[in-house]
């Protein structure tokens, strides 16, 4: 008897660049194909799009147009959300880790380790 589909995981990216969340949804989508993507470009947007919503992991980038990404880590821990949150910068600042694993960022990738594909397949393994 076959085992029936596992539910597809659910990932959410934000980046206010619409060539990043494209890029980021693609890698999500290969990496792990039945998932479902939710891309936003607005803190306001994503935060009203995690709202009461399961997620299995949060990509966010750090400059965000208006707002942070820090600011929204903050807010989606606020609403309850327990999922890795996995922020994404160019910035190697020690301040902008800082307030990032402050805000409850799970990990912060930077410079030549944006590779943040492998580290969600084993944190999501052991989930």
């Amino acid at each position: 008897r076959a085992e029936p589909p596992a539910d597809p995981l659910v990932f959410l990216v934000l980046d206010d660049d619409e060539a990043s969340r494209y890029l980021n949804r693609s890698l999500l989508e290969t990496e792990f194909p039945r998932s479902r993507v939710i891309e936003c470009g607005s803190v306001r947007d994503a935060l009203a799009a995690s709202a009461g919503r399961h997620l299995d992991a949060v990509i966010t980038d750090h400059h965000l147009g208006q707002g942070d990404g820090a600011e929204f880590v903050s807010g989606l821990r606020a609403q309850g959300a327990t999922c890795p949150v996995l922020m994404v910068t160019g910035r190697s600042d020690p301040k902008v880790h800082e307030r990032a694993y402050a805000a409850g960022a799970s990990r912060v990738f930077f410079g030549s380790d944006l590779d943040f594909t492998e580290y969600l397949k084993l944190t999501l393994r052991k989930t």
